[in-house]
């Protein structure tokens, strides 16, 4: 019996073909090639902000619904230096927050630490975890605020946390601590400049050569619409949300083969936190 070769990822030279395919350019192009296409050819100056655009969708789309691989876990940020409020370092003061921002961290007194940041591919931050520093204890669940951070004393423990202005932010605490998250993350588009090799670059998703495709054919279509008239356009964009489904629809029945369950009555939130959940 054979085997099965590993899984790659999809190259953007066979996205490129099959967008040809689907909008009737498969002609011989400027090298007399079969298949490079005369309008939407890998040269064409619409051709990559299209492509990057479909790719950026795409993205978008999948990491809306949860797909894993948008999901990236176990980011650590050690040594968050205590609160450092108007009243000073580490002294307990419910009008002071702390933040950690693609920029940096602000203790309190605006003073950024360019060190400790949020990574420049992450979109939100879904979980969080904290220890003190130091220590080398295993992280323990913080509780994420649903209706903004509490007015309240710093401890010894950061406690609680709220996603919002594109940053973490937290009543901060009285001693450093280290802290790990799991965040929705943007994957690079990666196609730039001309002369660009298409059958050296892939797109890290798996599986979504139709996707990308349909896209791609949808922005050309729309964009050579004579007298204004999408429908075929409209047409692409309709089976590249089927191709999209179809990738969420793996992903939900992997998901389907996970126990979750309710927490116990009257039980507390540390049982729901050994509940795996994405």
């Amino acid at each position: 019996m054979p085997i099965a070769p590993p899984a790659t990822y999809p190259l953007v030279s066979d996205i490129m073909i099959l967008a040809r395919s689907l909008v009737l350019d498969t002609m011989a192009g400027a090298t007399s090639t079969v298949g490079e296409g005369q309008i939407l050819t890998d040269t064409a100056p619409f051709t990559i902000p299209m492509l990057n655009s479909a790719i950026r969708e795409t993205y978008r789309e999948l990491g809306n619904n949860g797909v894993a691989t948008l999901i990236q876990d176990n980011i650590i940020l050690i040594g968050i230096p205590p609160v450092n409020g108007p009243l000073g370092l580490a002294a307990v003061d419910p009008s002071v927050q702390v933040s950690i921002t693609y920029a940096g961290y602000n203790d309190g007194s605006s003073i950024l630490n360019t060190s400790l940041k949020l990574a420049a591919n992450v979109l939100s931050v879904l979980r969080m975890w904290e220890r003190t520093n130091g220590t080398g204890n295993p992280f323990v669940p913080m509780l994420p605020s649903q209706f903004g951070l509490p007015s309240r004393n710093q401890t010894t423990m950061l406690g609680d946390w709220e996603y919002r202005q594109d940053g973490i932010y937290m009543c901060g605490a009285t001693q450093t601590s280290d802290i790990r998250y799991r965040a929705s993350v943007a994957l690079p588009a990666q196609v730039s400049g001309t002369g660009t090799d298409f059958a050296s670059l892939s797109v890290p998703i798996l599986d979504c050569t139709d996707a990308v495709a349909y896209k791609m054919a949808a922005f050309y279509r729309a964009a050579r619409a004579e007298g204004g008239d999408l429908t075929l356009a409209q047409d692409y964009r309709a089976k590249a949300k089927e191709q999209i489904d179809a990738l969420i629809l793996r992903q939900v029945r992997e998901q389907q083969a996970t126990n979750y369950e309710r927490i116990p009555y009257g039980e507390d939130s540390s049982w729901a936190n050994n509940v795996p959940v994405r």
